[in-house]
């Protein structure tokens, strides 16, 4: 068949011939058009490529293992039959549905076939057979071969039957071919365009060789060269960035970029002289960098005259524009200073104008502000001036009470934590009075504020300049500043006599310094130097018109008209008074006023001195007042009373002054103590009357127990709450669940002076003590609305509730359930005193601190009692502050009120004392025998190692026979020894000094906070 003329054409391979025994086909034989060398000259087709191929074998490009074996072509692969192909003779031979002939018989072209029947007959071969055999094999069914014989002896007349199969199967035959000779033209053009291809990737890969080695070279020649060519060549896209684009963070990056550059062609040229491509580069890099200077310039100048707009903030402008490109500057610092110089000098003289134009507008705000203004009559000997009122600038105004020689609140103004000054517009707009430390603590802060800013500032953004330079700039800046704060300062004190104002300014500027020091400003010290020239000079001034009043009141004081004006009695010496005098309580709080300021100040301050003059003239002032009464006795009492009242006005003060000042006044009232008062003490201390006295218990006693001599506690184990609303601001509740109060006394429970012992002239034989009686509920009624509930043990659980006046007179009674015991409420604490009570509900939680430092103390001492305190906020839930158990000691009490860690670090407290009396208390303990003047110390302190004590001394309680009070000077011969050991820290202390009752007073303050030692001295020197 047909498939078997591909196999019939020679290949140029050598393969062998194809097999001879191909069937017949009635197609005509024709010349295989296969034949390389029968193939006519034809031009390229489309397909085929114009390249000269040296090989058209398309495996030449291809690796080893992917070509063919040799003499191995198309058209062998294509000539092979592919493995179970179908045979085309079998094919055919069903499509014609008889045998083909045999090659003998086409070739013969007899249809009989009586020649070869003969030649078969002939060539008979039997074999091993017989002739039977031969026989009996023929009489059996005609195989295949049979058939094939059978069928070949057809007649021609079968054929022509059949004649149109055989005519349509040679046209069939013939569009094969067709079909054939279309399929042999594309598999060889196929097959010269592979050989092209083949040839062009061959062409294509040498290409790649060459270029992949000039690749390497010119790489190796990039890594030599490239470091060069970069350092000196600058991109297109930072030329553009700085020749065109806006200046930001990218424009300070690629100006950067720039400066490296021309630093490396700098470096370059300096290396080597004659390099073609540096000279290339360096006019060209020279004018970017002055198209950079200018646009820097430009950058800059715009804007030092945003700082001009009005109602624009300089230090938002500084930190967004200035020193975020602060770069800028730099550069042309480096690249034209004398330019850099110019625009330095331009922002100096804008800001210059800045601050004084806002200082001014802001010094006119405050120039505006009520100020309280004391002149002449403001002195401490002036006998009762009349206050007059006025404004800064000397205007007159509506007279508003006040007390020139008390510091009272004002000392706020100094330890107040606010960091913000007064605004401009608040100060105008401030009808309220003020003192003049307020103007000049608003100016100043205000003026220490910016000028950190500025110099801080200043630093970063001219950082090239030294410190000289920067001082210089900033002293250009602020110079007319600080001479309009300094006028201000001087306008301020020129005319004053208020001392303590004068001083509360020394204070503040001392800590605008400390502050400045803090925040490394040094350029503002010159500005603080001279304010403290201003405000020390005055000070003394001021101090001497002091003095020099009290001088002209003892002179006067000589006269008898004189004399009677300033003793608040008349000059007859048998009715004049032994009341302290008024400039005494001037001289107090005057003195009280400077000795807080002082607390802290240095031995080279003048306080020290000008106090020492004006404390003579006092002195002497009271030894001349003293002579005008005749009685020797009422004579000392006077100063002894003077003299204590000073004591007890700076006894709240510390300081190493304030502490000189202390023991110089302890020591004056020492040497005039009233020999009479000490002898009617001694009386009292040795008979004490057995006749019954009227007393109605107290219901919001403290559940303190007094210690006997054995130490142990009288009395039982019992609760006792204390109950605080809103930190006390809405009411204060005090729990007990004693024995109640009987209806005999709910009239008169809360009337003052009821509840003391005194109730006839003769009771005062039988006095133990000198002080305040009977006035608690009283004076709480005063200022609270307080109401009692009460219920006696046959009571209970009904009780009475008792509702009190002002005056402290029963309102009504109700009955009420209760338990056994008295309950005392105060509610709404000096809420009939809008002034007071303000002040309370803007200190409410510093006073809710004491009292709960107050109750603690109570706590840790009052062993056998459950001792409670709570707070419950009105919108919020209730919170416990400590709780005792009940316990039976004084260790296990503060660790429930400390807690248990605190207990760790203390120390057991034992310590026995014989007090040897000093000569001005011997004849007042004369009485006594050696065994009553033992002081035994009990309590606990902390362990003299660092890191034992603690930061504050806030945890140090005192205690006399079980009684809290404060001891300032037993506490500071404590805080004294500890130092010694652990100088860092303060220690806890909880210390009961037990010792006979006739050596102390506990009526000495109406709170009993106070108790007198009769001889601290000597116990001091024995605790020491």
């Amino acid at each position: 068949m047909w498939l078997d003329r591909f196999s019939a054409q020679s290949t140029p391979s050598g393969s062998p011939p194809p097999p001879q025994n191909r069937s017949y086909s009635p197609a005509s034989r024709r010349p295989s058009h296969l034949a390389p060398l029968a193939l006519p000259a034809r031009p390229f087709s489309p397909r085929s490529s114009s390249l000269s191929l040296a090989s058209n074998v398309s495996t030449s490009s291809l690796p080893a293992t992917s070509r063919p074996p040799n003499g191995s072509t198309l058209r062998q692969s294509v000539t092979n039959a592919p493995d179970g192909a179908a045979d085309p003779l079998g094919v055919l031979q069903k499509i014609m549905g008889t045998p083909l002939r045999s090659k003998g018989a086409e070739r013969s072209g007899n249809p009989s076939g009586s020649p070869a029947m003969s030649q078969a007959v002939e060539d008979v071969d039997f074999g091993d057979l017989s002739l039977q055999e031969f026989v009996r094999l023929n009489d059996e069914p005609p195989t295949a071969r049979n058939i094939v014989h059978a069928y070949s002896a057809l007649s021609a007349e079968e054929y022509e039957k059949e004649k149109d199969k055989f005519e349509d199967l040679h046209r069939s035959i013939l569009a094969c071919d067709e079909v054939l000779k279309s399929v042999e033209t594309y598999l060889t053009s196929f097959q010269t365009d592979l050989g092209a291809v083949s040839s062009e990737i061959e062409t294509l890969q040498s290409r790649s060789i060459a270029l992949n080695r000039k690749l390497e070279n010119r790489k190796n020649v990039e890594k030599l060269l490239g470091p060069a060519v970069e350092d000196i060549s600058i991109p297109p896209s930072i030329i553009r960035k700085i020749s065109e684009g806006s200046v930001d963070e990218d424009w300070v990056k690629a100006l950067e970029e720039v400066e490296e550059r021309s630093r490396a062609v700098e470096m370059k040229l300096r290396d080597q002289r004659n390099m073609k491509a540096l000279d290339d580069v360096k006019p060209l890099l020279e004018n970017l960098i002055k198209k950079a200077v200018e646009r820097a310039r430009d950058q800059i100048v715009s804007q030092i005259k945003g700082l001009r707009s009005p109602n624009i903030n300089a230090q938002v402008i500084q930190q967004q524009s200035f020193i975020k490109y602060k770069a800028l500057y730099a550069f042309l610092d480096r690249h034209h200073p004398k330019l850099a110089e110019g625009i330095g000098q331009a922002y100096i003289n804008t800001m210059r104008w800045y601050y004084l134009t806002h200082f001014t507008r802001y010094c006119k705000a405050l120039e505006k502000m009520k100020l309280y203004v004391m002149d002449k009559y403001d002195v401490l000997g002036q006998d009762e001036p009349p206050r007059r009122n006025n404004l800064l600038q000397g205007t007159k105004t509506t007279a508003t009470p006040h007390d020139p020689y008390n510091l009272g609140r004002r000392i706020d103004t100094l330890k107040t934590a606010n960091p913000m000054a007064l605004s401009a517009y608040l100060a105008g707009e401030d009808k309220s009075m003020h003192y003049l430390e307020v103007p000049f603590r608003s100016f100043n802060l205000a003026l220490v504020d910016n000028a950190s800013a500025e110099y801080s500032f200043l630093t970063e953004y001219f950082s090239p300049n030294t410190y000289h330079q920067v001082s210089r700039k900033f002293n250009e800046i602020f110079e007319p500043t600080f001479a309009l704060g300094q006028t201000l300062t001087k306008t301020l004190t020129e005319a004053t006599v208020d001392c303590l104002g004068v001083l509360l300014c020394v204070r503040l500027n001392q800590h605008f310094a400390f502050e400045l020091q803090r925040r490394k400003i040094p350029a503002v010290d010159s500005y603080i130097n001279g304010t403290n020239m201003l405000l020390w000079p005055r000070f003394q001034i001021v101090m001497d018109m002091h003095c020099e009043s009290l001088r002209r009141a003892t002179a006067a004081s000589s006269s008898r008209g004189a004399t009677s004006n300033l003793l608040l009695s008349p000059s007859n010496s048998a009715k004049q008074s032994a009341a302290p005098h008024f400039l005494t309580q001037r001289f107090g709080q005057f003195l009280q006023g400077i000795l807080a300021l002082s607390s802290e100040a240095g031995d080279d301050e003048p306080v020290s001195s000008s106090l020492g003059r004006l404390r003579s003239d006092f002195e002497a002032f009271l030894t001349k007042l003293s002579k005008s009464i005749g009685e020797s006795r009422k004579r000392e009492r006077f100063l002894f009373n003077n003299y204590s009242l000073v004591l007890t006005i700076i006894g709240d003060t510390d300081g190493k002054l304030a502490e000189e000042q202390k023991e110089h006044f302890e020591q004056l009232k020492q040497a005039f103590s009233d020999e009479r008062c000490l002898g009617v003490m001694r009386s009292a201390k040795r008979c004490v009357t057995s006749r019954p006295i009227r007393r109605v218990p107290q219901p919001s006693t403290v559940p303190v127990k007094r210690v006997d001599k054995d130490g142990q506690y009288q009395g039982n184990r019992r609760p006792f709450n204390v109950r605080f609303k809103d930190h006390g601001l809405q009411a204060i509740e005090v729990q007990d669940n004693g024995g109640g109060i009987s209806p005999d006394s709910y009239e008169s429970v809360a009337l003052k002076h009821y509840t003391s012992k005194i109730s006839t002239y003769a009771d005062l034989d039988s006095l133990q003590t000198f002080g305040f009686r009977g006035e608690a509920l009283s004076s709480l009624c005063a200022f609270s609305n307080v109401h009692i509930i009460t219920a006696r043990s046959d009571e209970a659980p009904k009780g009475t509730k008792l509702e009190f006046e002002m005056s402290g007179k029963l309102k009504e009674t109700s009955v009420v359930a209760s338990q056994k015991g008295t309950t005392v409420v105060a509610e709404k604490l000096f809420g009939n005193l809008p002034v007071r009570r303000r002040e309370l509900e803007r200190n409410i939680k510093r006073e809710y601190g004491k009292v709960l430092g107050i109750l603690n103390a109570y706590a840790c001492i009052s062993t056998g009692v459950k001792f409670s305190v709570s707070n419950h906020m009105v919108k919020g839930k209730k919170t416990i502050a400590f709780a005792t158990k009940s316990n039976l000691t004084t260790r296990e009490n503060i660790a429930n009120v400390f807690g248990a860690k605190t207990l760790t670090a203390l120390l057991p407290l034992d310590l026995k004392l014989e007090i040897q009396p000093t000569q001005s208390t011997q004849k007042q303990t004369n009485t006594l025998d050696e065994g009553s003047r033992e002081v035994r110390i009990l309590g606990h302190i902390s362990r003299p190692i660092v890191g034992e004590g603690r930061q504050m001394p806030d945890r140090q309680m005192f205690f006399v026979n079980s009684r809290p009070c404060g001891q300032p000077q037993v506490a500071k011969a404590f805080n004294e020894v500890y130092k010694s050991y652990n100088v860092s820290q303060s220690p806890f202390i909880f210390a009961d000094l037990r010792l006979n009752e006739d050596l102390y007073d506990v009526n000495v303050s109406p709170d009993k906070r106070t108790i007198l030692l009769h001889d601290q001295n000597a116990l001091l020197e024995s605790l020491k």
